[in-house]
């Protein structure tokens, strides 16, 4: 009996995004190929990909017949083929230099060259992985389809962790804020109530000199939004509705090499952004890979990032609070710029005594002041002066924040 291996050069995802209407089930994949059953010249035409069909007789000859993206058709070549049909058939893969072994597979006649070895030979000619060949049996039932689930997705700030987990109740949800090195915060929703667009999250976490890069992931989708300047500087979808065209993909992955100071990437982060090879979410944890960013977060649900940041040492929490309230929790809790605003925040005892004495000297002169005004000897705003400053030397008495 005669086997049949068909092989194409596509991922799965892009044989269920192009070629939807084909009638093929998926048997197995590796590094960009798969194994399936069903209609390979078709597949070939709508995935704009080569495919082959390889048959084993029981004889142990081997033969393969050749599809090309616009619908060539190579073959059958077997062992009385001539060597520039092979030539023409490795071409079509982009293999040029295997029509020898193409060659050899198909004639040698040495009793040690067993159907495994022809079809090892075969696969190599070709580009083909080995492991398709055995990997999956005929008649497997295909892949069970993946159902749309919600987006799932985390915001990336750049900034540390008590400057990111100061302005954390801005995006109107509870979250914890997890640090990542001394320059890069994440923030992750903690499941406590309703979580906010991960864009309007991101748009609220960015400053003027701030960047933010939220991305998020689902069953059919990933994406991610890059904030400059409280400006969008790229943004990008895969598996969704959302345009991409080749500027788009450009200024996306070449804002992201300049943004992650990664400029030797930028090729590839453009050539990834426009491939349709990849599953959504293997797209996007390729791409954190690219950017030096967690990429093992990607595919997990909102309770596992939950539980992963709670475990974090370092990570703040913080509660979802009213406009006003957050407002005032990120000019209360942001970190200092400078040492004297740091003084000013911790007031040790010895600035509080500083403060305290300067407060005392000021009194006494205001009091002079006030009767030099009283005698009309100067004017009274000299007084008012004399009162603001003794009340904001008096201000710092008070405890600091810890």
């Amino acid at each position: 009996m005669t086997e049949e291996i068909r092989v194409v050069r596509a991922t799965p995802h892009r044989i269920t995004t192009l070629a939807a209407d084909v009638p093929v089930s998926v048997l197995a994949s590796s590094h960009g190929w798969s194994r399936v059953e069903g209609d390979v010249a078709a597949l070939s035409v709508a995935t704009g990909t080569a495919g082959c069909v390889l048959r084993v007789g029981d004889d142990a000859t081997l033969s393969l017949l050749l599809h090309s993206p616009d619908g060539t058709v190579i073959g059958p070549l077997d062992a009385a083929s001539a060597e520039p049909e092979m030539v023409q058939a490795v071409a079509v893969f982009g293999l040029p230099d295997g029509a020898t072994v193409l060659h050899r597979a198909l004639t040698a006649t040495s009793p040690w060259y067993d159907p495994p070895a022809r079809l090892a030979d075969a696969c190599r000619a070709l580009g083909v992985p080995p492991e398709l060949i055995t990997a999956a049996e005929p008649g497997r039932p295909a892949p069970t389809p993946i159902g749309v689930a919600a987006e799932v997705g985390v915001v990336l700030v750049h900034a540390p962790v008590d400057a990111a987990a100061a302005d954390a109740p801005l995006s109107r949800q509870s979250a914890w804020t997890v640090p990542l090195g001394t320059r890069w915060s994440l923030h992750v929703w903690d499941g406590s109530g309703e979580p906010t667009s991960l864009v309007d999250a991101a748009m609220a976490l960015a400053e003027q000199q701030r960047t933010t890069l939220a991305y998020w992931w689902s069953g059919r989708t990933a994406g991610f939004i890059l904030t400059r300047g409280n400006r969008i500087a790229g943004a990008h979808e895969w598996g969704g509705d959302a345009p991409n065209t080749p500027n788009s993909t450009a200024q996306a992955g070449q804002a992201l090499a300049e943004e992650f100071r990664v400029p030797e990437q930028a090729p590839a982060l453009v050539a990834l952004l426009r491939s349709t090879d990849l599953a959504p979410d293997d797209a996007l944890a390729a791409l954190c890979r690219l950017l030096r960013i967690p990429a093992e977060l990607v595919g997990q649900t909102s309770e596992e990032l939950a539980t992963w940041a709670t475990a974090v040492p370092g990570a703040r929490h913080t509660d979802r609070l009213g406009f006003a309230a957050a407002v005032a929790h990120a000019v209360r809790e942001a970190p200092p710029d400078n040492i004297l605003e740091d003084l000013s925040k911790r007031r040790p005892g010895w600035y509080r005594l500083l403060n305290g004495l300067v407060a005392v000297v000021m009194g006494l002169s205001t009091a002079l002041l006030a009767l030099l005004w009283h005698w009309n000897a100067m004017s009274g705003w000299w007084v008012l002066v004399g009162v603001l400053t003794t009340l904001s030397y008096a201000w710092g008495l008070r405890p600091g924040r810890r």
